[in-house]
C-alpha cells in the first residue's frame, strides 16, 4: 500500500511540475508579445490652442543590440474641428533598481515618417510635406484623419551586455505636441 501511495505522489508532483512549466512558458510568451509590439494607437481630441499627448512603450531585450535599427509605429487618430500643426519626438529612458536616467545617447531617433527636423533645432520632428523645415511657413496642417508615424531608432554601437543592468527596464515615451495654426509662430521651435 505504501508503494502505491509513493507512486501516486510521484505522478501528482510530476503533473504539477509540468503544469508549472507550461504556465511559466505561457506567461513569458504573453509578456514578450506585449513588450515587443511594433505599433500602438492613440487618439488626440483637439480642444485647446496647444497641448501635448504622450504614450509609452517598453523595449524588449532583443531591441537593445549594438548597431541595431528598429521601427515603432504610432497610429494617431486625430479628431479636430481646427487645422493644426504637429511636432513629435521620443525620449528613451532606463529604469534600474528605482533610478531613472535618460539614455538618448544610447538609443537615438533617426527619423519619423512624414516629419522633418529643423536644422540646428530642437530635436523635434515637425509634420510637413516640404523638403525641409526652416520656418512655420514650411509646416503642413493636419485635420481629422488617422496618421501613421513610423519612428526609426538606432542603438549605439558601444552598447554591450553590460550596458543595461539585469532587471532594468528600457522605455520610450512618445510626445505629440499640437498647436492651432493661429498660435504657431510662438510655438514653432520653442
Amino acid at each position: 500500500v505504501m508503494q502505491s501511495n509513493k507512486s501516486i505522489y510521484k505522478k501528482i508532483i510530476t503533473v504539477m511540475l509540468l503544469l508549472a512549466i507550461v504556465c511559466a512558458g505561457t506567461l513569458y510568451v504573453t509578456h514578450a508579445w506585449f513588450v515587443d509590439k511594433e505599433s500602438a494607437d492613440i487618439t488626440i481630441n483637439v480642444a485647446k490652442m496647444s497641448a501635448t499627448v504622450t504614450t509609452s512603450d517598453t523595449l524588449s531585450p532583443s531591441d537593445l543590440i549594438a548597431g541595431k535599427t528598429f521601427n515603432k509605429t504610432i497610429n494617431v487618430n486625430l479628431v479636430t474641428d481646427f487645422n493644426i500643426y504637429l511636432r513629435v519626438y521620443a525620449v528613451v529612458s532606463v529604469s534600474d533598481a528605482g533610478e531613472n536616467y535618460n539614455s538618448t545617447s544610447l538609443i537615438t531617433t533617426t527619423a519619423v515618417s512624414g516629419c522633418k527636423q529643423v536644422g540646428g533645432g530642437d530635436e523635434k520632428y515637425y509634420y510637413t510635406t516640404a523638403s525641409s523645415v526652416s520656418s512655420v511657413n514650411n509646416l503642413t496642417s493636419l485635420n481629422t484623419n488617422t496618421y501613421n508615424f513610423v519612428f526609426s531608432f538606432k542603438v549605439d554601437n558601444s552598447v554591450n551586455e553590460d550596458t543595461f543592468a539585469s532587471g532594468s527596464t528600457t522605455k520610450i515615451d512618445y510626445y505629440f505636441e499640437y498647436c492651432q495654426i493661429e498660435g504657431a509662430t510662438s510655438w514653432f521651435n520653442s
